[in-house]
């Protein structure tokens, strides 16, 4: 939706006024809050947190014991995944847009994966003596786990394979 001059100026007066909600505004021009953040954003216009004094969002990384339950989580939605698949290529249920939906799924999960296990480098690596990563059994965790899901799934295609071409 594009608006004028003097409607983007009143959008901004009320963005920045704090006074009413992004809906309420959105409401007034036949818009939507979500086109109100899009202008905001697309405009640069400051952040109505930062204009009441507030610190912007930040992420707080995962890390020791989280992250092993982040991991085993991850692997275990993985194996459910696996187990669902395996039951419904023994029924014949699995059809071909299932396995590359489920395929799809798991891809995202590694993916996940490894951004979950991933380790970054401290810019005051150099500075700090080398001690033990919680994280570490993670890791090595993540990696038996990841290769035990790559076997199965390879099983998985190897099955599919043979039984399209049997048929």
């Amino acid at each position: 939706m594009a608006f004028d001059q003097t409607a983007l100026a009143e959008i901004k007066d009320l963005h920045q006024a704090n006074e009413l909600t992004l809906a309420e505004i959105g409401a007034r021009y036949g818009t939507t809050a979500s086109t109100i953040s899009r202008l905001a954003r697309t405009h640069e216009w400051p952040s109505r947190s930062e204009l009441l004094g507030r610190s912007p969002r930040t992420f707080r990384s995962v890390t020791g014991l989280a992250k092993a339950r982040l991991v085993r989580r991850l692997y275990d939605t993985m194996g459910m995944m696996l187990l669902q698949m395996e039951a419904d290529m023994r029924s014949g249920k699995l059809t071909g847009p299932d396995y590359e939906r489920t395929g799809k799924s798991l891809a995202a999960i590694v993916g996940s994966l490894g951004k979950a296990t991933a380790t970054e480098p401290d810019g005051d690596e150099k500075k700090k003596p080398k001690a033990a990563d919680p994280a570490a059994p993670a890791a090595d965790d993540a990696e038996r786990l990841h290769r035990e899901i790559i076997e199965r799934f390879e099983r998985i295609q190897r099955r599919r394979n043979a039984a399209a071409g049997s048929e």
